[in-house]
């Protein structure tokens, strides 16, 4: 469960960009918000994430204050899919950082949901590099990846790193119908293995296939709108 009470921020010299947002997402659920560039999206994003800690109100991991858990747990509740595909990177090449991502997954937190099961499981990393096509790219820097490439590199990450939250800032963008198809796959299963999902994106036709709440920040401000 993700909840968000009453937060409200501002940049230095700056009237809120967020103001008062409250929301909450049970396991199983996915959350949708829209806006326009600028409106505070990206920035709601690396609240939740922990890089942004100047916020007033309240958010809570499973009924934990996040301003009170371990930060070694704390980073092992959720997985946050950046906007541009280079920022998830950690390595030089894919293999790289598959590597470092199957040491990570071995870790667990205390405040995970009890009835989360991870969609990759059954999956082993020939079956994940082929699914997304990056069987023969594993070994290439990334500096030779195409875009289009980074990206499905990036979403390899929700597979390999199970963590019952995922926090997704304009997912589908720079994605062909294959990638697009099964990240909403991803998405479905997710969901199903009582995962959570909260997507920040402009883009709001792709989620017409996905059970979603959806929401708006307009003003600062965010309306239900589904």
């Amino acid at each position: 469960m993700l909840s968000i009470n009453n937060l409200s921020f501002a940049y230095k010299n700056n009237n809120n960009l967020l103001n008062n947002i409250s929301l909450s997402i049970p396991p199983g659920h996915c959350c949708f918000i829209e806006g326009q560039s600028g409106c505070g999206k990206t920035t709601l994003c690396e609240i939740l994430s922990g890089s942004f800690k100047s916020f007033s109100g309240d958010i809570y991991f499973n009924d934990y204050n996040i301003r009170t858990i371990p930060e070694k747990d704390y980073y092992l509740f959720f997985h946050y899919l950046r906007q541009k595909p280079e920022e998830n990177l950690l390595g030089i090449t894919p293999d790289s950082d598959f590597k470092l991502w199957r040491k990570g997954s071995q870790s667990q937190s205390v405040f995970y949901n009890p009835d989360f099961t991870s969609i990759s499981s059954e999956l082993c990393l020939d079956d994940i590099l082929t699914l997304f096509r990056l069987k023969c790219k594993a070994e290439a820097p990334f500096w030779s990846l195409s875009f289009g490439q980074i990206k499905a590199y990036a979403l390899t990450s929700l597979v390999l790193i199970p963590r019952p939250l995922w926090i997704m800032d304009e997912p589908f963008s720079g994605l062909d119908k294959y990638m697009s198809d099964l990240l909403l796959k991803m998405i479905d299963l997710h969901l199903k293995a009582n995962g959570s999902i909260i997507i920040f994106s402009h883009l709001s036709n792709e989620f017409n296939k996905i059970n979603t709440q959806k929401f708006q920040i307009l003003n600062g401000e965010i309306k239900c709108t589904k």
